[in-house]
This record gives structure tokens, sequence and C-alpha cells, in this order.
């Protein structure tokens, strides 16, 4: 399995660039089976997540989204 870690992927980007780019992670994860592992301030970003972690204040709260996008089961 191959894992991609992206920091801040759409940071500086507009929200059509924004939207591309989450649009080639998700067909990563469904075609190819890469494990998708993204930092993001981004509520766009985040809203596009099967799971999503989220720190606050230094305390880490965990929230499920949905099917994996690959279909074939949760990253390691």
């Amino acid at each position: 399995m191959d894992i991609l870690f992206a920091d801040e992927p759409a940071g500086r980007l507009d929200h059509e660039t924004a939207a591309d780019i989450v649009a080639v992670f998700r067909r990563l994860a469904r075609d190819e089976g890469t494990c998708v592992f993204t930092v993001t301030h981004s509520q766009q970003v985040a809203a596009t997540a099967y799971e999503v972690l989220r720190l606050k204040r230094g305390n880490l709260s965990r929230q499920s989204r949905g099917a994996p996008a690959h279909g074939r089961g949760r990253c390691p």
C-alpha cells in the first residue's frame, strides 16, 4: 500500500484548484488504494475525508465520516 502525506495541500490555493487537488487524492485512494494523510486548516478539504482527527487546545478528537474512498478498508 502506498501512503501519501500532504501538509496543507490547499493552503494558498483558490477553491477551484483546492477541489482539483482533493479530487486527485480521492482518485488515488479509490483507484490505486493509496492511503492519504492530510494536515489542513481548510474545512473544504477536511469535509472530504473519511476520518478526521482534530487538535484543539492540546486535545485530540476523532470524527469518522463514512466509507473509505477506495472501498477496500481503512488505512493502517
